[in-house]
């Protein structure tokens, strides 16, 4: 016990401990029933910048590390003659590291719960960077060594993280109400023995089991049960829409 706690209170492992107890003390609150899970989401703009944040850090990590590759072989293929080659070889290597780190961006879950699977990782992986250095004669203290842990426990943690969240995707899921505005001009079943003015009902497809919506018909007509009908418009002050014979159009 006492050892687990020399480690985590150390670095590098302290800079993960800290947004872990953040994280259990954010769950717990979430339990109690104190905050809401979405809160890192529902303040404006967050999700959004977060989002810009991992692109252009993808973006500006896969360019200098395509750069200093392109660079060094460079170098090392112009004693050979195939420059060209190796600028090309060094490009393509750039585009397909920039492809891995833009593949780990998460957006389909609460950015709440991509943050808490990330720190937990990151912490997990750096306590056991850092109880297993001393057995290979590494200081974990020391600022490189610390560095390195902290780094290759960062990007651990991301992959790890954006595997993990990845089939909670279908449960976050929000699917939008349809609209007033997405049943006009859509065909819909008579669903009442009569439609007139004042009186009918009819059943739209709404991609699922159907809608059965109020509709009214300012016309003479010969609507019954089962008969098509266009709906052209809706009716704030009835609180339904008019529709329009189809035999009619």
């Amino acid at each position: 016990m006492n050892e687990f706690i020399a480690v985590i209170s150390t670095f590098p492992t302290i800079i993960f401990a800290v947004p872990v107890f953040l994280a259990c003390l954010y769950w717990l609150f979430v339990i109690i029933g104190a905050v809401d899970i979405d809160l890192i989401d529902s303040i404006s703009g967050l999700d959004g910048l977060l989002d810009g944040a991992g692109e252009g850090a993808a973006e500006a990590v896969g360019e200098a590390v395509g750069e200093a590759v392109a660079e060094a072989a460079a170098e090392a293929a112009a004693e050979a003659g195939v420059e060209a080659a190796a600028e090309a070889g060094a490009e393509a290597g750039s585009s397909l590291l920039l492809g891995l780190l833009s593949a780990l961006q998460i957006g389909r879950v609460p950015v709440t719960f991509t943050l808490s699977f990330w720190v937990l990782t990151s912490f997990a992986m750096a306590y056991t960077g850092a109880w297993f250095a001393p057995r290979f004669g590494v200081s974990p203290e020391s600022l490189l060594p610390g560095l390195l842990i902290s780094v290759v426990a960062f990007l651990i943690g991301g992959i790890v993280a954006s595997i993990a969240v990845r089939p909670l995707g279908d449960a976050f899921e929000t699917k939008e109400a349809s609209k007033r505005v997405d049943f006009i001009g859509h065909q819909c079943t008579i669903r009442t023995g009569r439609i007139d003015a004042r009186f009918g009902q009819a059943e739209c497809a709404d991609g699922g089991a159907g809608l059965l919506i109020d509709v009214r018909c300012d016309v003479q007509n010969a609507l019954k049960k089962g008969d098509s009908a266009l709906i052209v418009s809706f009716d704030d002050a009835r609180e339904a829409y008019i529709i329009e014979p189809t035999a009619g159009l």
